[in-house]
């Protein structure tokens, strides 16, 4: 992508196009090819360069995590930010009283397995009960035993393999690149 280039190559630019990405942050982070040049940034500059972004998404995580595009954000999002960011990201899923949308989610499955292995213990703990209290209403038997992998911990890889795609270059944000469009 153009995009990314510009981000790994903007040294004398780099606060004009941090400016921009803040500016189109909610576009970016939920489009087919924009989220890509979100979590390059990441990657690039850090969480703590990265802090406007980051700020842009608080308040939305629920919203960003059962969403196609922006859910890989997310994920990249708890092992880039700060650490007091990334609790309050992770703080806003345990208290969302929407967690029916994400356990009904495939790309809130995702989202969940990473917050778990970056949270604190008491969150983990938080996390798993306000899970397990949604998981009755599943329809869906197979995501129903994905979330239980989760949860039980067989499922839990470190955050370093979750964000490598098939050629381990960590560019399409997770194992589940193969299914996902990726930046050309």
């Amino acid at each position: 992508c153009v995009l990314k280039k510009c981000i790994s190559e903007a040294k004398n630019h780099q606060e004009l196009l941090l400016k921009q990405l803040v500016r189109h942050t909610m576009d970016l982070v939920q489009s087919p090819y924009g989220n890509f040049a979100i979590q390059h940034a990441l990657e690039e500059w850090g969480g703590q360069r990265c802090l406007p972004i980051l700020q842009k998404m608080e308040g939305r995580m629920m919203q960003l995590s059962v969403q196609k595009y922006s859910s890989n954000v997310v994920e990249k999002l708890f092992s880039s930010a700060p650490e007091d960011l990334r609790q309050r990201f992770i703080g806003e899923l345990v208290a969302s009283e929407k967690m029916s949308m994400l356990v009904n989610s495939n790309y809130g499955h995702y989202v969940a397995k990473r917050a778990l292995q970056m949270a604190t213990p008491e969150q983990s703990e938080a996390l798993i009960k306000s899970i397990r209290a949604n998981l009755a209403m599943l329809p869906n038997r197979r995501l129903w035993v994905k979330w239980e992998n989760v949860m039980s911990g067989a499922d839990l890889e470190s955050p370093g393999d979750t964000l490598k795609g098939s050629n381990g270059s960590g560019s399409n944000g997770s194992k589940r690149g193969k299914r996902r469009e990726q930046c050309p």
